[in-house]
């Protein structure tokens, strides 16, 4: 699992894009003091997990950003990108090639990626821990790591070693376990409390449950009285809409009978008008052909006494004029009787 390429952006004094590549065999890094030879080790550290910014050289995570010179300004953010050949498959992901980056930014958020996917910082701590490497691993030595190491006690070498030999992951794993079972013990005590009290608690809750159960049993019969009684009220209510439907029809089929000799009555009603106004029609006719027939007679009365007196006439005319005044006579009887 060789590291195979570094990319510095931003890191402390790596102000521009920088990438450092391994190739076989042994690579030197020399400069001069202050060059900034030690950042690109802090670089490799910072992405493998390391958040002690004293580790780092500085006073908070933030001091790891480019904080500017004299001829170009600070930077808002630093990116470290570590690229490994995992063709051995020695970090634990199927792929032959690696991109692990971490990213902050002057607010002091960070940001975590494992081949361009946002992971957490938990994760790439694991990935390196499962590989048997860390931010603390001997496959980086510092300034003075040697002294601390030689100087060390036997438990802090111990623990170099188990590093290095890949248990320290197991152990990790064992502790989070151990914890994880001092907790359930825990539980089960708390539970068994629990059992305890709740066992102080079930004869008055047996009595309680005897009355619920009292309860529930009348409440049950209660509510099937209610349902048959409701049944009862319905079939009543049922029985007695189907009689007022009843009802209701033979009350429409009257009235509609009425409507029937209302209207009769009113069409008879308006024939008699009719009727009796033909008949005060032909009554003033009548009556107007009396009156006429009255002026003739008394007109024809009148020209007869003037005929009487004042000529002579002989028989036939008198006879004449006799018959028509008889006729006179008879069509006023007639008109008369109507």
């Amino acid at each position: 699992m060789p590291l195979k390429q570094l990319v510095l952006n931003g890191f402390k004094s790596f102000a521009d894009k920088t990438t450092i590549n391994f190739n076989k065999g042994i690579t030197g890094i020399v400069g001069p003091n202050g060059s900034g030879k030690s950042n690109v080790t802090e670089a490799i550290r910072w992405v493998m997990g390391e958040n002690s910014a004293k580790a780092l050289r500085g006073e908070n995570m933030r001091d790891i950003i480019f904080a500017g010179s004299e001829f170009r300004g600070p930077l808002n953010k630093a990116e470290v990108c570590l690229i490994f050949d995992n063709y051995d498959r020695q970090l634990h992901l199927d792929s032959d090639k690696v991109a692990i980056m971490r990213r902050i930014l002057r607010s002091g958020d960070s940001e975590y990626f494992i081949n361009n996917q946002s992971v957490r910082l938990k994760d790439i701590r694991t990935l390196f821990v499962d590989s048997g490497l860390s931010q603390n691993s001997l496959a980086i030595i510092s300034q003075g790591k040697v002294d601390q190491i030689l100087n060390s006690q036997a438990e802090d070498r111990r623990y170099i070693f188990e590093e290095a030999a890949g248990v320290l992951h197991f152990k990790q794993q064992k502790l989070v376990a151990l914890k994880k079972l001092d907790e359930t013990n825990n539980n089960l005590i708390r539970i068994n409390d629990l059992v305890k009290e709740l066992k102080a608690r079930v004869e008055p809750l047996s009595e309680e449950s005897s009355l619920a159960k009292q309860y529930k049993f009348e409440k049950k019969q209660l509510d099937r009285k209610l349902k048959q009684l409701l049944a009862l009220e319905i079939e009543s209510l049922v029985l007695e809409k189907k009689e007022i439907g009843s009802k209701l029809s033979d009350s429409k089929t009257n009235l509609d009978r009425i409507d029937e000799e209302v209207s009769r009555s009113q069409k008879d009603l308006e024939a008699k008008k009719k009727k009796s106004k033909l008949l005060h029609e032909q009554k003033d006719d009548h009556q107007s052909a009396l009156l006429h027939i009255t002026q003739e007679i008394a007109q024809l009365s009148t020209e007869l006494q003037i005929q009487k007196q004042s000529f002579e006439y002989d028989a036939a005319t008198a006879k004449e004029f006799e018959q028509q005044h008889q006729e006179l006579i008879v069509r006023k009887i007639n008109y008369s009787k109507l």
